[in-house]
């Protein structure tokens, strides 16, 4: 059996070796010489760059050669055969031929290469950090290398990853910016032969320039009254979000405002806001001194022997900073607004500006820190804002010897019964001034809890009483002293302004009874101690603009 299987197995070899001659025998030359045979021959390449080694086959030397410049083909040095590809930068499926030559045979490989993908979800084209250290990521898909430039070098941006390959979430992280205004900078997403660029922006702890801040507040801007805070002298760094000077300023205003009746009870009606608006230098000029750069031009002088800070060149720019904030039109700015310019220098001033087609007002106020005026500089906003800024109130005090003329009785009163300001004055005849707070102050005077409180006391507009009477309500009041107390008759003036300019009650006799039942039920007072009366002048009246 095994001789048997010896022979079968010989006889098979010689048989196949027999055919092998034959077959030889039956080609040419050049067909043996031209034979080629890959392990691959339908080639796909990756559209980052690719490369590819096939084992090749052949009846004799062969030479390769690409067909485009964006793909290579060579042999190396076992004989094998590299196709490689460039980066894609094409959105379509790119195809050429690899020609092999092997004697007289050539044969053409197809290669073809995916299209380029490369793509930010979620539509997201910029980075965006809040002012401390901050995170923001790109989740990108590609099938591309990628490598991320960042444009600034100071190292307040940072990639968490800078190269790869493929799909990606890409961290971006910040330093801290809170001491600083906003920054930005750009960012190149570099992929295959292309980029994309983006904007990176922080946020800044400085505010800039027209920024706005709502600090109080959540009436529409047509029904509300609305107070808008803007800055003289400060620089940006005085205008860090919270802690800088001007903010800190601001919510002391507030603070002091809110603390004081009538504003205590009726803060429900207003929107406060802020406006940054920085200046080269800190202060304000002096006329006939230092001149300072800044926002406004404001300067310290004295007119007629009492202290003014003036701002009557730049009055237009101020209302133009407050027509910035969203929804302000030019019937709310008219109407029912109040502009605080706010001035960091300590000297001893304030200013309020009427307008006498409208019912705007605008108070300058300085940061003044006089241990003469207790309260500091709130005392002075206090005066300026709450009592001729908002309340639309006339000064209390008077210089003795000016006596009231006809005429200036004739103009308060007509600003009084047209446009409700300087209602805290009256002008009893002296028939009149015995029953006075019953009879001048006609619906208060009645009222039981003003019995002892209500009075006829002398002077108003710098004026006093002469031939013709000119009276306040109390002998204690912030336009009389700048003390943080609003007589009974500042508060009903303010109340009854602040309520008929508002439209919550209508403008009539019939409105006025039903307003003062309600002033009478809202009404909360403690009549102060005796002020310490400060040695420096008075603040001057309110100057009125055309």
């Amino acid at each position: 059996m095994i001789t048997k299987n010896i022979h079968r197995f010989f006889k098979t070899i010689l048989i196949g070796c027999s055919l092998l001659v034959v077959g030889l025998w039956g080609c040419n030359d050049d067909e043996v010489n031209g034979f080629l045979s890959f392990s691959e021959d339908n080639l796909l390449l990756k559209a980052a760059g690719d490369e590819v080694v096939i084992d090749v086959t052949a009846g004799s030397d062969w030479s390769a050669e690409s067909m485009a410049d964006w793909c290579m083909a060579e042999k190396n040095n076992e004989g094998k055969l590299v196709v490689r590809v460039t980066p894609s930068d094409d959105v379509y499926e790119r195809g050429t031929a690899v020609k092999v030559n092997c004697g007289d045979n050539v044969v053409r490989l197809s290669v073809r290469q995916e299209p380029m993908a490369f793509e930010v979800l979620e539509g997201k084209k910029t980075l965006n950090f809040e002012k401390g250290i901050a995170t923001d990521v790109l989740k990108i898909r590609t099938n591309l290398n990628w490598k991320v430039e960042i444009a600034d070098t100071t190292g307040w941006l940072q990639a968490v990853d800078t190269v790869g390959t493929g799909d990606v979430d890409l961290t971006f992280k910040t330093t801290d910016n809170s001491p600083n205004g906003e920054r930005s900078t750009t960012v190149r997403l570099r992929y295959g032969v292309r980029s994309m660029k983006l904007i990176a922006t922080q946020k800044g702890g400085i505010r800039l320039e027209g920024h706005i801040s709502k600090h109080y507040g959540n009436r529409d801007l047509s029904n509300g009254y609305n107070l808008i805070f803007l800055g003289e002298g400060f620089t940006d760094k005085d205008l860090i979000e919270g802690t800088g000077a001007f903010d800190l300023a601001v919510e002391e205003s507030l603070s002091a405002l809110w603390e004081v009746e009538p504003y205590k009870t009726y803060k429900e009606y207003f929107n406060v806001y802020s406006i940054a608006i920085p200046s080269k230098e800190r202060g304000v000029s002096k006329e006939g001194g230092e001149a300072k750069n800044t926002a406004f031009g404001v300067t310290y002088k004295e007119v007629n022997g009492l202290p003014q800070l003036d701002m009557s060149s730049s009055l237009s720019k101020a209302w133009q900073y407050a027509s910035t904030i969203m929804g302000m039109t030019e019937e709310i700015l008219n109407n029912q607004t109040t502009i605080v310019v706010l001035v960091n220098d300590e000297v001893y001033a304030g200013q309020t500006y009427f307008w006498e087609n409208n019912y705007r007002s605008l108070s300058v106020v300085p940061l003044n820190r006089d241990t003469q005026l207790p309260g500091g500089f709130t005392n002075i906003f206090l005066h300026e804002v709450g009592g001729h800024g908002i309340g639309k109130l006339a000064d209390e005090w008077s210089v003795s010897g000016n006596e009231l003329t006809s005429s200036v009785k004739t103009d308060i009163q007509m600003k009084a019964n047209s446009k409700l300001y300087y209602s805290n004055l009256a002008f009893p005849s002296v028939a009149e001034l015995l029953p006075y707070p019953q009879y001048y102050w006609s619906l208060i005077g009645n009222a039981e809890e003003y019995k002892g409180v209500l009075g006829g006391y002398d002077g108003g507009c710098g004026y006093t009483s002469g031939s013709l009477m000119i009276v306040h309500s109390e002998d204690k009041s912030c336009m009389l002293s700048h003390q943080p107390y609003f007589s009974v008759g500042c508060r009903w003036s303010i109340v009854r302004y602040l309520m008929f300019r508002l439209g919550e009650y209508e403008y009539s006799s019939a409105g006025q009874t039903a307003l003062y039942q309600h002033f009478l039920e809202h009404d909360s007072f403690v009549v102060p101690d005796a002020p310490v009366l400060s040695e420096r002048p008075q603040l001057p009246q309110p100057i009125f603009v055309e």
